[in-house]
């Protein structure tokens, strides 16, 4: 996380316009703050970048975690490139006449593993 390009790449995997409008039907918008060592206190706030997984996996590319064994997952020097997920959601309401909803975890867990980010949830 020491590489601005690659707190930008995983920044560029949150889909904040597809949450604004599956969570809260446009009515309201999700914190905008980007990721930054300190976090948003520590800093002027950034322009918030749109989702872009095609940009993310070519700032991973250029801040040289490639996929070099072919594996499906990044690595760089011998080591995997893995984020770890701390904490829980509160799942939503059980109905079960309805299908489950993903939660936004979910949506950018799966965005993260498309573009070769090994996942870890504690």
């Amino acid at each position: 996380m020491d590489d601005a390009r690659v707190r930008h790449a995983l920044a560029l995997l949150v889909n904040r316009g597809d949450f604004e409008t599956r969570v809260f039907d446009g009515l309201a918008r999700p914190a905008q703050w980007p990721i930054w060592p300190g976090g948003f206190v520590h800093g002027k706030e950034g322009a918030v970048p749109a989702f872009d997984p095609g940009a993310a996996s070519k700032l991973l590319d250029e801040a040289g975690w490639t996929d070099s064994d072919k594996d499906g997952i990044r690595d760089k020097g011998g080591e995997k490139m893995k984020i770890v997920l701390v904490g829980v959601e509160k799942p939503p309401p059980k109905d079960i006449s309805a299908p489950p909803i993903k939660n936004e975890r979910e949506f950018f867990v799966e965005a993260a593993r498309r573009i070769g980010v090994l996942v870890d949830h504690k």
